[in-house]
């Protein structure tokens, strides 16, 4: 979460269009405000054929999630905190 109560995040999407079949399920419970692809779609293994299923381990998600875990809180953190009303033990 960001300083201003934005949420971001990263999410590996094989859709042709970016949350195609997710984008209803999210907008249950978040306002999308922007929705974008990790990079050029010409230069992403799996759509241009090289490498069919590469978003899986792509290093632009593990770029982008590196840059959001120094950025803000933990999202899921957060929500732990406003369920249990403390700080929640960390993941092992």
């Amino acid at each position: 979460m960001c300083s201003d109560e934005t949420t971001r995040w990263v999410e590996v999407c094989y859709c042709p269009t970016p949350l195609l079949e997710e984008r209803p399920y999210w907008e249950q419970f978040f306002e999308l405000t922007r929705v974008q692809d990790a990079h050029d779609r010409s230069r992403c293994r799996d759509e241009n054929g090289t490498e069919p299923w590469a978003c899986g381990d792509c290093d632009c998600t593990q770029r982008l999630e590196r840059k959001l875990e120094g950025s803000g809180e933990s999202f899921l953190e957060t929500l732990r905190r406003a369920v249990t009303g403390k700080d929640a033990e960390p993941r092992r």
